[in-house]
């Protein structure tokens, strides 16, 4: 019994780690600081490569540690909006809307 418990909990533990995450601090609608460097964080499956796009032509690019943590930092605009930014880790995307 206890080797089944232990089984499932480590698969759950391995199948969360391989889903591309943005910290859910950035949510939908959010407010970032115009003409600043904004750093955004989260997780996906170790190693792998990362992609960002923003819809006022920022890109950035940057690889998850071996623990799965990523993190990059996106020159923002001068106030307006909304704004899209587009994180994308091979077949997973994430797509969240901003104003500045």
């Amino acid at each position: 019994m206890v080797l089944v418990v232990g089984f499932l909990c480590h698969s759950v533990l391995a199948i969360g780690i391989n889903e591309l995450r943005l910290n859910r601090l950035f949510s939908d609608h959010m407010v970032l600081q115009q003409s600043e460097k904004v750093a955004f964080w989260g997780e996906c499956t170790p190693g792998q490569k990362l992609t960002v796009s923003a819809s006022w032509g920022a890109e950035a690019s940057t690889n998850a540690d071996a623990s799965g943590h990523w993190k990059f930092n996106l020159s923002t605009p001068k106030a307006g909006g909304p704004f899209v930014i587009h994180i994308g880790s091979g077949n997973q995307k994430i797509q969240r809307i901003f104003s500045i």
